[in-house]
């Protein structure tokens, strides 16, 4: 895309239209989205008010590892799409507490490794065990294959963005 080529958004072919005027920022769905995230994050310390709260990152880590024997940092950092040095920062909190654990790798020694611990393998699996009751009712009424292909929609979108923003000027 050449410096002075724009995309109109509001009139692309097959485009959602932006909420009319007079509606006000909450009614994005990026805003809506948002706000959802947050009242869910209230929910979860509401739900794991046991002193040793993990945040929504650290939680997705945890159920990562768990689905897994080990991962790189770096795969974990690729596969929830979160930035490696975040990532990193998580894991070191999360050894601390004893949840997860780090090995150089067998095959690249500049590689971290990180697993499970049997405490951190524990500790998910009661967290789960404390959210699934609690997640009937988040999802009432929901079609929730419907909710995730639009989300996987919503989120191919937003990617598609983000490299047209990210790509060079030329």
């Amino acid at each position: 895309m050449g410096k002075n080529t724009t995309i109109d958004l509001r009139t692309e072919p097959g485009a959602a239209k932006f909420p009319p005027d007079g509606l006000t920022f909450d009614a994005f769905v990026t805003v809506r989205l948002s706000a959802t995230a947050a009242i869910v994050e209230e929910c979860a310390r509401a739900m794991l008010s046991d002193g040793h709260f993990l945040n929504i990152t650290e939680l997705r880590i945890l159920g990562y590892l768990k689905a897994r024997s080990e991962a790189s940092v770096s795969t974990v950092s690729r596969d929830l799409g979160v930035d490696k040095a975040w990532i990193s920062r998580r894991i070191k909190s999360m050894e601390k507490r004893g949840l997860v654990a780090s090995r150089k790798g067998l095959e690249d020694t500049r590689t971290l490794m990180v697993f499970l611990t049997t405490v951190g393998a524990q500790f998910y699996d009661q967290i789960r065990a404390d959210v699934v009751p609690y997640y009937s009712a988040i999802v009432e009424g929901i079609d929730v294959e419907l909710l995730f292909a639009l989300l996987d929609r919503l989120e191919a979108n937003v990617r598609s963005v983000k490299d047209m923003l990210q790509r060079p000027e030329g």
